[in-house]
């Protein structure tokens, strides 16, 4: 529990757990806590949290996460109802305890910065029932001269267009994958963007000039998705040397 007191998620927790184990015999019986009480829980927790616990913490984060999209969900739909809601783009693939809140997207959008997308991927949208989109993918490269390559990075300009292919072929031969949004058009300016990143992601070069290895990779790519996609072709495969990720 995080030291702060008296907030309405706290109070809300508190009474969600006394409605469940009804007194402080029954919480602390089922947590395995002795002395633990209602009133301990209102106040700063430093206690480590046993595995009772924890699935008590988790099923609630499912009602707050829940609670969180279904009222955004709700309220956009009152006024925009013939769009589709694209979710919250999450960084990684979230906890089940999370997923189970997530029943309201339309789309579970998602970060994915991989050699190719991952298959776990594919179990997420089966458990939420909606589609994956993938919301922020790159590959940059050591020859362009800017002072970082990426988050997902190789050797050269070429690897980049294999790199690129090797991604979004394999993303649009999954059935359960409606998109892979590359980020982002044009490379980050040398002095860095307002947090330092001065990466070589794009297509284009800051002068507007195009990475023609990745254009003409990105061009096949393209012309063949749909094929791919209705399964009458293999993705291509021929993967590139990867270089360790900068993070994630």
């Amino acid at each position: 529990f995080a030291p702060t007191l008296h907030t309405r998620g706290r109070t809300a927790l508190i009474d969600w757990l006394r409605e469940r184990h009804h007194d402080d015999a029954g919480l602390a019986g089922t947590w395995q806590m002795p002395g633990v009480s209602f009133e301990a829980l209102a106040k700063s927790w430093t206690r480590p949290l046993t595995p009772a616990a924890r699935s008590d913490l988790e099923a609630f984060s499912t009602i707050m996460v829940d609670r969180l999209f279904s009222t955004l969900t709700r309220a956009c739909r009152a006024v925009d109802p013939n769009h589709l809601n694209l979710g919250a783009r999450y960084y990684t693939i979230p906890p089940t305890w999370a997923q189970r809140g997530m029943t309201s997207f339309d789309v579970f959008s998602v970060n994915q910065y991989r050699k190719t997308i991952d298959p776990k991927l594919g179990e997420l949208s089966s458990a939420i029932g909606a589609p994956v989109l993938v919301g922020e993918w790159h590959f940059g490269a050591l020859d362009a001269g800017l002072p970082a390559s990426g988050i997902g990075h190789v050797p050269t300009q070429a690897d980049r267009g294999r790199a690129y292919r090797v991604y979004l072929e394999n993303a649009a031969s999954q059935p359960w994958c409606v998109g892979a949004h590359w980020f982002t058009l044009y490379d980050q300016s040398a002095i860095g963007r307002f947090d330092g990143e001065n990466y070589n992601i794009g297509l284009l070069d800051v002068c507007n000039r195009p990475y023609d290895a990745l254009c003409d990779a990105a061009r096949l790519s393209h012309e063949r998705m749909y094929d791919i996609a209705a399964g009458k072709i293999a993705p291509f495969d021929d993967a590139p040397e990867h270089l360790p990720m900068l993070f994630m």
